[in-house]
């Protein structure tokens, strides 16, 4: 088919052709306008294939914030052309090609687990638009780019088919062919049986199993062509037990398989249970959720972020250090400076004292009574002297010109018990 250099009413300058998908081929466009790069998905009207209408069709139907989906810029199509347009943002490599690119073309199981639990949700956000893939595969599988390319994409939705229709699902029938790739197709597409959501968690199934061991069983066949073929990977995978098919690998997958297998035609998958029993492996493994593939690389973006964490968590770690050491080293001093304080009685009334007695000599008096015992008694008897519960006593004696009354001496006074005022200046 030809094509201008120019398309959809020469509003993007064609680049280099990135593939093709189930129909169709994938070309690298800019937007002229914005010089912003696209990805355009062109089919030949001519071939009579409508996939690429299919397609927008799930597009539109899709939550405008689905995480992993392309977003759909523009469909083209004029009667007068030659072929339709669908124009969508581009991403990175698909997983097939990272896989081939790993030195021993497979994937560590840290890199399975995050594909798998991101391809549950991929599934499930399709599942309630009400469409199923069909097709899922590695190379319908792919990275983001800049601040997506931790980010799994699920691509080529042109064999996606409704399978709700209103509130009802469609009806089971045995009268269809193989849809989608024969690898990674379920045992009932093989059969000639409608497809429903259970197909497609089986073939996730086999995506994964396929990432982790490098290859399948029913792979090889490169001899026989249509329905031989087809007939061989049937019997393949339905004489490839679980176990068999898992040996090297963790069995859970196997089961994950099993489970897949065992879905009835309208039935709703778990697909919270299976995405908790992935994390709760990577936890067992000890491994974490931070978009680290074996792939990546020390320059991208998911690297980058994960070394700024660690910097950032080093240097508040760092900070709290230092604080807590300031605290203690405060602590440290301020506990030295209470051993270097001189303790005094409580509250003690320095009125009890003549003005004239110097500072210091009311201190060492005080002092010295402390390591004796306390200067006042809060319950004193009457029949003590004076002269325990005031050591000063003496101080105080009334001399004639001081009692112009005539009152008795202090001595022959009724003793009452002395309790310490603050504000008080006097004695009694």
């Amino acid at each position: 088919m030809y094509l201008p250099k120019k398309i959809c009413d020469q509003k993007y300058a064609l680049g280099e052709r990135l593939g093709s998908g189930s129909f169709g081929t994938i070309y690298k466009v800019t937007e002229i306008k914005t010089n912003k790069e696209y990805a355009a998905k062109i089919e030949d009207k001519s071939e009579h294939s409508r996939q690429i209408k299919e397609e927008r069709e799930v597009y539109k139907n899709l939550p405008s914030d689905a995480v992993g989906y392309l977003k759909m810029k523009e469909y083209w199509s004029i009667p007068s052309s030659m072929y339709r347009c669908l124009i969508l943002t581009l991403v990175g490599k698909n997983i097939e090609s990272l896989m081939k690119s790993q030195p021993k073309r497979k994937l560590s199981l840290k890199t399975v687990l995050m594909i798998g639990i991101q391809l549950i949700d991929r599934v499930e956000t399709l599942h309630n638009a009400g469409f199923v893939h069909r097709d899922i595969k590695p190379d319908n599988l792919a990275m983001g780019l800049g601040d997506d390319s931790p980010t799994l994409f699920m691509l080529d939705l042109g064999l996606g088919k409704r399978y709700i229709h209103g509130n009802k699902h469609i009806e089971l029938r045995k009268d269809k062919g193989l849809t989608g790739t024969a690898r990674y197709a379920s045992i009932r597409s093989h059969k000639g049986y409608e497809l429903s959501r259970r197909d497609d968690i089986e073939s996730v199934a086999y995506v994964l199993i396929y990432l982790l061991r490098g290859n399948l069983p029913w792979q090889g066949y490169h001899s026989m062509f249509g329905k031989s073929k087809y007939k061989q990977i049937l019997e393949s995978k339905l004489n490839t037990s679980t176990s068999s098919l898992c040996v090297l690998i963790d069995p859970v997958f196997g089961q994950f398989l099993d489970y897949a297998r065992k879905l009835e035609f309208t039935e709703k998958p778990d697909y919270d249970k299976w995405r908790n029993i992935f994390k709760s492996m990577m936890e067992k493994k000890s491994y974490e959720f931070d978009y680290i593939y074996c792939w990546t690389l020390p320059t991208d973006k998911a690297y980058l972020d994960k070394e700024a964490a660690k910097e950032k968590a080093r240097q508040e770690a760092i900070k709290a250090r230092e604080a807590r050491l300031r605290k203690l080293a405060a602590e440290k001093k301020r506990k030295e400076k209470l051993k270097k304080r001189r303790v005094w009685a409580p509250n003690f009334n320095d009125n009890l004292f003549p003005s004239t007695m110097p500072l210091q000599q009311r201190r060492a008096l005080i002092a010295q009574h402390m390591q004796k015992g306390p200067l006042f008694s809060s319950s004193p008897s009457t029949e003590m002297p004076l002269e325990t519960f005031n050591p000063f006593y003496t101080a105080y004696q009334p001399t004639p010109y001081l009692n112009p009354y005539g009152l008795p001496p202090i001595s022959s006074m009724p003793i009452h018990p002395i309790t310490h005022d603050p504000n008080s200046t006097y004695l009694f």
